[in-house]
This record gives structure tokens, sequence and C-alpha cells, in this order.
């Protein structure tokens, strides 16, 4: 291999084994302490890596209340994501998602809706009754903070 070959073979190197480390920590759980929220990357080699910059945090919604004429929906986020992770709903129809958190490790620590600004914390056992606006047909997307761990409403 030439000299010049071999420097831009070091260089890729370089720039793609950090970002596979990263890839590889997150797909392996948002709760095992890389990644995702706990404030600890490193890297190849060991060494923390300090964010210069920190982005705002999201503004957060409070639990809706619940309302006894509203078709509650229980759904739980385990190991598996969000269960059931495909809704179907009719449209106009009053509905409340009952989102349980059942296992620490997972990075939907929050239910996040972003067509309807909803961004509801998930303690752990802790129910929480989210408001689902059901008066347009189609599909309503639902995920994680980092929409890694997704489900979806559809609306009839």
């Amino acid at each position: 291999m030439s000299t010049q070959k071999a420097v831009v073979v070091a260089a890729l190197a370089l720039f793609t084994v950090p970002a596979i480390t990263l890839a590889q920590d997150h797909a392996a759980g948002c709760g095992s302490g890389s990644g995702c929220g706990s404030g600890t990357m490193t890297t190849t080699t060991g060494e923390p890596v300090t964010p210069t910059t920190k982005a705002p945090e999201p503004t957060k919604s409070k639990p809706a209340k619940a309302d006894p004429k509203a078709r509650k929906i229980e759904v739980a986020v385990t190991d598996e994501g969000f269960v059931p992770a495909k809704i179907d709903v009719k449209k106009g129809e009053r509905v409340q998602l009952v989102v349980t958190r059942k296992t620490d490790a997972t990075c939907a620590k929050a239910i996040v809706i972003k067509d309807q600004k909803v961004n509801a914390d998930l303690p752990l056992d802790t129910p929480v009754t989210v408001d689902v606006k059901t008066d347009k047909a189609g599909n309503i997307h639902f995920a994680c903070p980092h929409d890694m761990i997704t489900g979806e409403i559809t609306v009839k």
C-alpha cells in the first residue's frame, strides 16, 4: 500500500471507529450507563468525552387529568419498547394513553408526541395519562425523546 493510501485509511479509521463505538454503545441499551442521557460517553481509548455545549431541555408537558368519558389505552414501556406499539382509534374519539414504564433499561423515560406538543416524563412503575387529539384521520407518531423507541396511533 502506498504512503498516501495508508494516510487516508488511518484518517478514515479515526473518524469512523468512534462513531461505530457510540452506535454500538447505544444499541447495547440506553439504560446500561452509556449514552442516552447518562452523561457518560467515552472515546475508543476509554477517555471521557465532555460536551462543550448542552442542548436546551425540551418543554415538559403536564400529565393529563383522567377523563371519565375518554377511552383509556394502557401502554407499557418494557424491554420490547412501547407495548402495544400500534394502536387504532376512531376519528373524533376521546383518547387517553395511560403509559407505565416497567423497566429502567430503556431510553423511553419520557413519551414524546411532537405533532401534539406532548413531552411527558415516565417515572418507573407510575402510570402517566396523556391526552391524544384524534380530530384528523392519519397516523400519530409517538416515541422516546431520542426517537429510537417508537409507536404509532392510526386514526380512522
